[in-house]
């Protein structure tokens, strides 16, 4: 459909891809956000774990789900192409173009942002200040490791994941689309 096209998953996940048995994460809660419920009162959600644990699985799922069951807006991005993207807007002096149409959506997932965030490659400040001031209809879900505690303060929800087992492990490279 035209809002999957619009979302710019990098693949398709949904929860039923997701093995549950060997996570340690909340099913009851990853279902509940699936069900979109939250972005009713427009709340934020932040999962955070190491790698492979299946945080941008969830967070796209999330999405899909919100998109093909609830008819919502979703918009989905890497962290590395949204700073190329902010970076390139602002260098053709179009700066905030990009803020606009997040404007529009009901759910944006921001996956891997807690990086560049530990990375000081985009300062908590500028992620808080975004935060607060969205627009009331816009839900933002999080995804990285060892959030900021400003970033869970702001955030609704805050669920961790725990890697149980991972293709690293047996020296798998990771996979665009899949781990980063």
């Amino acid at each position: 459909t035209h809002q999957m096209a619009t979302a710019r998953f990098p693949v398709h996940r949904d929860l039923a891809g997701f093995d549950f048995a060997v996570s340690s994460v909340d099913r009851k809660l990853v279902t509940q956000l699936a069900g979109c419920e939250f972005t009713q009162a427009a709340h934020n959600a932040v999962l955070v774990g190491g790698p492979g644990t299946g945080k941008s699985h969830l967070a796209t799922a999330i999405g899909v789900a919100g998109i093909t069951e609830h008819g919502k807006r979703v918009r989905f991005y890497s962290t590395v192409d949204l700073v190329n993207l902010l970076e390139r807007e602002k260098h053709d002096g179009k700066a905030g173009r990009i803020a606009q149409a997040l404007l529009r959506m009901d759910l944006v997932i921001l996956d891997e942002l807690t990086y560049a965030v530990t990375f000081g490659w985009v300062p908590v400040h500028a992620v808080a200040d975004g935060l607060r001031s969205r627009s009331p209809r816009t839900n933002v879900v999080l995804t990285g490791r060892d959030a900021h505690p400003a970033l869970i303060e702001l955030a609704d929800t805050v669920t961790e994941m725990r890697k149980v087992k991972h293709a690293y492990d047996l020296g798998i490279p990771a996979r665009r689309g899949l781990e980063y």
